[in-house]
């Protein structure tokens, strides 16, 4: 498959929640307690994209196969909260299930890493469940290096350990194809 990336729009929303709904589904159990899987409600992904997408300084890219349904998304924009020394956040990276292990990951990768550099600041980060070792892998081999770790309450009180991975420099993503 041969994706093709372009921005996110408005008109992506509903695709956009449902994919994002379904990898949570596909990628997280083990991870996070299944009774919070079982109560996602595609309400709140909907919200979420729609705040994410009206924001200011997010940038949103989809790729789409050759029928236009959308396959994978990358979403960035400023640090929240702020990381001294990385001015980008990679939000969410998600693939579909069906599409993984085709390149559409690295591609969505490199496409916000050229698109961030061009748009101004250092260094981007983003956070991963410490849990998720296939995804944690997946960043490392993109160049991604472990700069810090942090604990939050979330999912029916359950502690949860997040580790950032970091690219100082914007130039290791943009390179990617």
């Amino acid at each position: 498959m041969t994706p093709r990336l372009r921005p996110a729009v408005a008109d992506d929303i509903d695709a956009l929640a449902a994919l994002n709904m379904a990898v949570w589904k596909a990628a997280y159990p083990g991870i996070v307690p299944q009774g919070f899987l079982d109560r996602l409600d595609i309400g709140r992904f909907l919200a979420d994209w729609a705040f994410m997408l009206a924001e200011p300084g997010v940038l949103a890219l989809v790729a789409v196969d050759e029928g236009g349904a959308v396959r994978g998304f990358i979403a960035c924009g400023p640090p929240k909260p702020e990381v001294p020394g990385y001015a980008w956040e990679v939000y969410r990276i998600y693939v579909d299930p069906a599409a993984q292990r085709l390149g559409l990951g690295r591609a969505l990768m490199g496409a916000a890493g050229r698109a961030m550099r061009d748009r101004g600041g250092q260094g981007a980060i983003l956070w991963v469940f410490e849990a998720n070792q296939a995804a944690r892998r997946f960043y490392g081999r993109l160049g991604g290096r472990e700069v810090r770790k942090q604990t939050f309450h979330i999912f029916d009180g359950m502690e949860m350990v997040e580790v950032a991975y970091g690219w100082p420099d914007l130039r290791v993503l943009a390179a990617l194809d």
